[in-house]
């Protein structure tokens, strides 16, 4: 959908995310270079938002040893913006 001007819209995803572990767990961001720490029991959202042409709407998940690597939906053309959220504050990253 093209808005006025020729401007595409912007898709927002969400992706709910809660550590289970008793362990925080290191969560990194991709194509950002950053990454948030939660704590045991703590509850997230991750936001992405995209344009319309964006062929990959979904979130990949890459678990390892000592951490979760989220990639966003899209490429890096389609590719807007991306922030994690948690009880409505938006998070500053613990690190890059």
């Amino acid at each position: 959908m093209e808005l006025e001007g020729g401007a595409l819209s912007n898709i927002t995803l969400v992706l709910p995310l809660q550590n289970e572990s008793s362990n925080s767990l290191k969560v990194y961001l991709e194509p950002m270079p950053e990454y948030f720490i939660l704590k045991p029991g703590q509850k997230v959202e991750i936001y992405a938002i995209f344009d319309e042409q964006t062929k990959n709407t979904n979130f990949t998940i890459a678990p390892n040893d000592d951490f979760l690597t989220v990639y966003m939906p899209g490429e890096i053309s389609g590719y807007v913006d991306s922030f994690v959220m948690c009880n409505g504050i938006r998070l500053i990253p613990d690190g890059n």
